[in-house]
């Protein structure tokens, strides 16, 4: 009898293992305290942006991460995202990054960026959140620009219950995408 519960036990921590390495690689964080917030994307690292999440390159989603120190807004230097390839998904499942900043619950905020794309349906998404759930705040949809630098701005309310913003680019299909210059203020009104 023990070794029919011995191999049982076996063959599912076997499975298990098997079913994790199977799995995608999850996103990646170059951490950097002393870089913070890092809007400007002036401190990388292994070309990857300081305390920015990067998924994964993969066979659905082809696409390389720089700073391009010769096209930018602010600072030395922009990030500049290469799509050769996306899964068309949007998140976590297509070439992007994301971060999550925190913020004062029930605070209006003012928010900008520059950004520059050829990415068909870029996605820019903000999503309120809190330890144990999240509720979109505000979802941007871009068709292609031409390609030019386009500064975008507005204000937002943190709901009183969500201490957290996380703040994510993706791109559903191949093209460029610069971003640069992502400040987050207390709105003039204050409240």
């Amino acid at each position: 009898m023990k070794s029919k519960r011995h191999t049982i036990s076996c063959a599912s921590i076997l499975t298990i293992a098997l079913a994790a390495l199977s799995c995608q690689p999850m996103s990646h964080t170059e951490h950097n305290p002393k870089a913070g917030f890092n809007g400007g994307f002036e401190h990388v690292k292994n070309n990857a942006p300081a305390n920015w999440q990067v998924y994964p390159s993969d066979r659905d989603n082809v696409f390389t991460l720089r700073a391009d120190t010769t096209d930018f807004k602010e600072g030395r230097q922009s990030l500049h995202i290469e799509v050769e390839k996306s899964s068309g998904k949007a998140g976590r499942f297509a070439p992007g990054i994301a971060t999550e900043v925190a913020l004062e619950k029930g605070k209006t905020y003012h928010m900008s960026y520059w950004i520059k794309t050829t990415v068909q349906g870029l996605r820019v998404s903000l999503t309120a959140i809190s330890p144990k759930s999240g509720s979109a705040l505000h979802q941007w949809v871009f068709n292609h620009s031409g390609g030019s630098w386009e500064q975008h701005q507005f204000e937002f309310r943190l709901p009183d219950d969500r201490d957290r913003l996380r703040i994510e680019f993706s791109a559903p299909a191949a093209g460029s995408l610069l971003i640069d210059d992502i400040r987050i203020e207390p709105a003039w009104n204050g409240n």
